[in-house]
């Protein structure tokens, strides 16, 4: 999720830490001393609270690790977010809708109370600044980069023939705050630019990408042999638009994780594309369904009264747009036979304020029966990082 702009909500409450300690307020969160530098100082204003909230508000972290990490990103990233927007005219990014260059999220899980807290941003240059600090392995994502990263040319095309375009990210980063205190990278790389200015098949040239990685693409083979006969049965396949990859060693376990836009949210479309059009048939994939499927009238801010068509797709709010459609994700391991689905909802394209979309998921929340549904827990949260 995105930092919402909750229109309402109860003031919020600052949450002790596991020492039963109050973590440091907003106050502080300053560049750091004699920066005056235009573009950090601006940064810094519109994303060190956002942060500065989130761990406070996820009850995951100490008060040493939320000071830990918003010094790593008041130092690291923050000074690689590049120009502050100065011009009506200018080219906002494409990681979020609203056109900022870095996107924060909770990361709820059943298996812990406490969400983790992760962001994702668009760097600018090499992702040297962030890949060394962690000891990263960069091989992988270094490879798609090759493959799919803008030549002088491809940037030519993009800023002459296509010059109406928003600005296409070249890469994004990501970061996640583990609950242990650790920091883990992924790396987000598209065919997007090169099907624009070459005319690539995105679909085709992602999967060919994949099993030629060094070492272990072709263990990615069986895996991606079942995704492609899935696509073929498709009336609409879905269509790759980004890989993500774990900054691990392959053999230590590294994901891939295959994007994919679908036009459709239909529950009956959804299932189909999560199920691999009933080639997923395990238990873990039929509850799921199932979860799913329960909670989607609240995901499309509609009315829960168990009539909903299945069939039926809700229109979006803003589309046609470079935003509109559903996410899935196609999990891939070495080792594992099957990708794994993850469906990506972005509800504000179904909801009318922001407000609707933290009751709506303080609802969910509900039904899982988590706390964060409970007492306007999440939108307080939420509130607090506004």
């Amino acid at each position: 999720m995105e930092p919402l702009q909750a229109e309402s909500a109860p003031p919020p409450t600052p949450i002790a830490d596991s020492n039963g300690s109050v973590p440091k307020q907003h106050g502080d969160l300053e560049p750091r001393g004699g920066v005056n530098d235009e573009d950090v100082v601006f940064w810094t204003k519109h994303t060190l609270h956002v942060l500065s909230a989130l761990l406070r508000n996820s009850g995951a972290y100490t008060q040493d690790q939320q000071a830990s990490h918003l010094d790593f990103f008041r130092d690291v990233i923050i000074p690689n977010l590049g120009p502050r927007p100065t011009q009506p005219n200018h080219k906002y990014e494409l990681v979020t809708h609203n056109g900022s260059p870095v996107e924060f999220s909770l990361n709820f899980s059943g298996a812990s109370e406490h969400p983790a807290v992760r962001f994702s941003y668009e760097p600018k240059g090499s992702a040297d600044h962030v890949s060394k600090p962690l000891g990263a392995y960069m091989g992988w994502s270094e490879q798609l980069r090759a493959e799919f990263g803008p030549s002088a040319e491809d940037r030519r095309i993009l800023a002459t023939a296509l010059p109406h375009l928003p600005q296409i990210p070249e890469q994004l980063l990501a970061v996640d705050f583990k609950t242990d205190g650790r920091r883990a990278m992924k790396s987000y790389i598209g065919p997007g630019i090169k099907q624009m200015t070459t005319g690539i098949d995105p679909n085709r040239a992602s999967i060919d990408a994949i099993k030629r990685l060094e070492p272990g693409g072709e263990g990615f083979g069986p895996a991606l042999d079942l995704f492609e006969e899935y696509r073929a049965t498709c009336a609409n396949p879905p269509t790759i638009t980004m890989l993500g990859v774990d900054c691990i060693e392959p053999l230590a376990g590294a994901r891939i994780k295959i994007y994919t836009r679908t036009e459709s949210s239909a529950s009956d479309s959804i299932r189909d594309q999560v199920t691999l059009g009933g080639r997923r048939s395990d238990e873990t994939t039929t509850h799921g369904v199932r979860i799913l499927r329960d909670i989607w009238s609240l995901l499309l801010n509609e009315k829960d009264d168990g009539n909903m068509d299945d069939s039926w797709a809700k229109p979006e709010r803003n589309s046609p747009s470079m935003h509109s459609g559903l996410m899935i994700s196609w999990e891939l391991q070495l080792g594992k036979q099957v990708p794994e689905p993850k469906v990506y909802v972005p509800l504000w394209q179904f909801c009318d304020s922001n407000r609707q979309i933290t009751a709506n998921l303080e609802e969910v929340f509900k039904k899982w029966g988590w706390s964060w549904g409970t007492d306007h827990k999440y939108s307080a949260a939420v509130q607090d990082a506004l």
